[in-house]
């Protein structure tokens, strides 16, 4: 009988010790991956100077462009493709150009999942630039699934989503 006891509480000891661990293991998680005061702050202003850049008027005829990413922003914020309005596209560039070095010291543990889109759209609610893959009209049909073809590298679509195609630059 003690020994059944000594069984059941040894097992008792191990599941509390595995509950303690993993709770402790999962409040840490940002530590273990390298999480600094300065990498946290980095990741904080560059996603609100992102979400400045991406600040759009729908009205606008040209109200956002594609800004390749940088798969090596150890910050995550920039390390997709995303779109701005371009009156900010140097500034994004060149951010883009200087992140990886920025955030060395920081380590992603989760990689974005990153939208493979070629379409940029100002939504309308939100008036922010946004990457999609298509856009539905509202009928309900695609409108819009890959860019017109642009020998000028300006924007992929007109700023509504009932139109199908952009304007010839």
């Amino acid at each position: 009988m003690n020994s059944l006891r000594a069984a059941r509480s040894a097992v008792w000891i191990a599941i509390g010790g595995l509950v303690a661990v993993s709770s402790f293991g999962t409040g840490l998680s940002l530590t273990a991956c390298g999480e600094s005061a300065s990498c946290a702050k980095l990741r904080n202003d560059t996603y609100a100077i992102k979400q400045t850049w991406a600040a759009c008027d729908p009205n606008d005829p040209y109200p956002c462009i594609k800004v390749l990413g940088n798969p090596r922003d150890c910050t995550g914020v920039l390390a997709c493709d995303f779109a701005v309005n371009p009156h900010h596209r140097i500034e994004a560039e060149q951010t883009v150009l200087t992140i990886a070095e920025q955030s060395q010291g920081c380590y992603l543990c989760a990689i974005p999942g990153c939208v493979s889109g070629d379409l940029t759209w100002c939504e309308p609610v939100s008036r922010q630039c946004q990457v999609v893959t298509r856009l539905i009209g509202d009928s309900g049909a695609a409108v819009a699934d890959q860019p017109p073809a642009s020998s000028s590298g300006g924007p992929s679509i007109s700023p509504s989503p009932e139109a199908a195609t952009s304007p010839d630059m």
